[in-house]
């Protein structure tokens, strides 16, 4: 099973995305923002990541060049 990393600071979106990806069958992990988001991938590196770009702490972009 492929797994997904949801990250956004708002809540509503973040379980709507996460929700969504289930439903498709994915294997969901969420973060609130680009810092959590970097720690969930340590633990658990993923297929996919689905960030917000706006986000306290640890902005999108910020997190994609981190991550790549």
């Amino acid at each position: 099973m492929s797994t997904v990393l949801v990250v956004d600071d708002d809540d509503s979106i973040l379980r709507l995305i996460s929700e969504i990806m289930k439903k498709e069958g994915y294997d969901v992990l969420q973060a609130e923002d680009g810092n959590e988001a970097c720690q969930q991938f340590l633990k658990k590196p993923c297929d996919l990541v689905i960030t917000d770009l706006i986000m306290p702490n640890k902005e999108g972009l910020e997190l994609i060049q981190e991550l790549k």
